[in-house]
């Protein structure tokens, strides 16, 4: 399997990078995602920071389509559960929407209900957007310096 992803990082390098992170976001991928692994040995292979910033901006846009989904539904759901609605969206922005957005983006938590549930309420997309983006920076950076630092480490320890 590390020759798989190794081959696909030296043929497509931060474009693929991208691409994985944005397809990871819009596909339905069981967790942890094949990205996931990509990115970390995209950070021995590639400039780590770059791969951090390839991978979170495809991730983040690849979310904008959960936000929209939510947006275009927004109606239905007011419609069907408008006091519910109400409720949830009070609590979202009482404890800090922005932040929400960067945990849930910045970690393994299932992000598109929250991408969708922001697209629903009409919370701008703007706040939306940056909270998605520096979560997903934060978790490529995290993801890629682990394989730059962690990598030669980890292969020692399985090869002994």
């Amino acid at each position: 399997m590390q020759d798989f992803f190794v081959g696909l990082i030296l043929y497509w390098n931060y474009i693929g990078v991208f691409l994985a992170g944005f397809f990871s976001t819009v596909l339905p991928v069981p967790l942890p995602s094949p990205t996931f692994i990509l990115a970390f040995f995209a950070g021995k292979i590639l400039n780590p920071l770059f791969v951090a910033f390839a991978g979170g901006f495809g991730a983040a846009i690849g979310e904008c389509i959960g936000y929209y989904t939510g947006a275009l539904g927004k109606h239905f759901l007011v419609k069907k559960y408008p006091e519910r609605l109400r409720e949830i969206e009070e609590r979202f922005e009482r404890y800090r929407a922005e932040l929400i957005i960067f945990i849930f983006a910045a970690t393994p938590l299932p992000f598109d209900v929250v991408g969708v549930f922001s697209g629903s309420i009409g919370y701008p997309f703007h706040k939306f957007f940056f909270a998605n983006l520096f979560g997903k920076l934060v978790k490529y950076g995290i993801l890629a310096y682990a394989g730059f630092y962690g990598l030669s480490w980890i292969s020692e320890l399985f090869s002994s």
